[in-house]
């Protein structure tokens, strides 16, 4: 029965080949649009997972009251150790501090980096980025250890194997590669090319009441982050509040009171970027309003495409009811009826969704440029993805043609009936003799014994 609705449906579209080419256009359009703002809105609200717990990973800020409050991203160095040492909620920390502009060299070979940070041994064991080359647990354990990107190691050794290879570091010295990385993915809220081992710093000072690296910590599973941030105000009195009373020469009382406008808080690694707006971010970040408003306009994109589709559809309907009548006379139930309209629109839709590719990959490298991503086209046949374009194609051919396909099939079939016989009657010879009395000039192939 399938095969045979399939076949009436491509009978009728090659029949109306302008119409289906006009609704097919319109609704491949509408479609293109729908997959190149859904895949933004997934690129955004998908930011930090490559880690495999990542939901497990939260940032700590410092929020600094005064006459205003004032919100960073980073804390003093020795909030990460001293918070995994008072809660065993948290499994480990790890921080990361970007060391601004350095002359980096190797042989003849010389560039300005920018982008690179100092980090503890265990970043790649929080942050579990595949190693090219290298062991991610050890990479990083002596001074001067050095990881980089796959990069940022053909910009300096080429061809040659990174692993072993002293490089000039600048102001660190020579730095000696430990291992490499393929690259930071590109929906991260951090992109460096070479992260240099924490321990080559040689800091000897461990402070609470500034703000220094990021801090991140890794929570067990199933700890409950708010319970953990309702008792950080207990590392504040322990801890922020002699130290203010000291760096600021006051009495303890005095120094309570200041102490109470710091507040140490968590926001969680999958949240970062959409929903944090701290000062000296690393990069900037999105906005869970705008893609909101992406997604709304999406769907309204859709749904015009459809009522589109469903006004062309409907207005092709008077041409069509011959053909239902014809149907109905024949034995076609309405039930069997609707099913035939609608895998028409089905297949209609799909020969849109096809076309709405080909746009996406005409599209794509400009809707890259403005929207400032690197979606690939190529992930748009994900599974998922494809799941998701099979839904939408039936989704959108069923509520598109569902209309139409109950106006179709509601037509009068008395009415239908009495027409199509009158222009049998009136176009047969018979009807001719009928009117005029006499055979018709073209009744020479007509045997008289037929005639009434």
């Amino acid at each position: 029965m399938l095969r045979n609705y399939i076949k009436i449906a491509l009978r009728n579209l090659r029949r109306n080949r302008v119409f289906s080419l006009i609704n097919i256009f319109g609704l491949s359009v509408g479609l293109a649009a729908c997959l190149l703002i859904a895949a933004f809105v997934q690129d955004e609200t998908h930011y930090d997972r490559f880690a495999s717990r990542a939901r497990d990973i939260y940032r700590v800020n410092l929020g600094v009251i005064t006459a205003t409050r004032a919100d960073y991203p980073m804390v003093d160095i020795a909030v990460g150790p001293g918070m995994a040492a008072a809660y065993p909620e948290i499994e480990t920390y790890t921080r990361l501090t970007q060391l601004g502009d350095n002359f980096v060299r190797y042989g003849t070979r010389q560039f300005k980096e920018r982008k690179i940070v100092s980090v503890d041994s265990n970043f790649f064991g929080v942050f579990d980025l595949p190693f090219l080359a290298g062991d991610p647990h050890t990479a990083l354990m002596q001074p001067n250890s050095l990881v980089i990107t796959r990069a940022f190691a053909g910009k300096y050794f080429g061809t040659e194997g990174a692993i072993g290879k002293t490089i000039d570091f600048g102001s660190f010295g020579a730095c000696k590669v430990t291992g490499v990385i393929d690259k930071i993915p590109d929906n991260a809220h951090f992109h460096f090319d070479a992260f240099l081992s924490w321990s080559t710093l040689h800091i000897r000072q461990y402070t609470w009441s500034n703000v220094g690296p990021y801090t991140y910590l890794l929570l067990r599973p199933h700890a409950d982050a708010a319970a953990l941030q309702a008792r950080f105000p207990q590392l504040v009195q322990k801890y922020v509040v002699p130290e203010i009373a000291h760096d600021m020469g006051v009495p303890m009382a005095e120094a309570k009171k200041t102490g109470t406008g710091f507040i140490f808080s968590l926001t969680p690694l999958t949240d970062i970027h959409l929903h944090s707006d701290t000062k000296y971010e690393m990069e900037a970040n999105g906005s869970s309003r705008y893609v909101f408003i992406f997604g709304a306009l999406a769907l309204f994109i859709l749904l015009l495409a459809c009522a589109n589709f469903t006004n062309l559809s409907t207005a092709s309907a008077a041409g069509r009811g011959k053909e239902v009548g014809i149907r109905k006379v024949m034995g076609s139930l309405k039930q069997q009826l609707i099913t035939q309209f609608i895998t028409e629109s089905v297949l209609l839709t799909a020969f849109s969704m096809t076309i709405a590719f080909g746009l996406v990959l005409l599209l794509l490298p400009y809707f890259n440029e403005v929207a400032g991503k690197q979606i690939s086209f190529w992930s748009f046949f994900s599974w998922p993805a494809l799941a998701a374009s099979l839904i939408l194609t039936l989704v959108v051919g069923s509520a598109a043609g569902i209309y139409p396909a109950f106006v179709l099939s509601s037509f009068n079939v008395q009415l239908k009936i009495s027409l199509v016989c009158s222009e049998i009657i009136f176009a047969s010879p018979c009807a001719t003799l009928s009117a005029t009395g006499s055979p018709p000039a073209s009744t020479s192939a007509v045997s008289p014994s037929a005639w009434p």
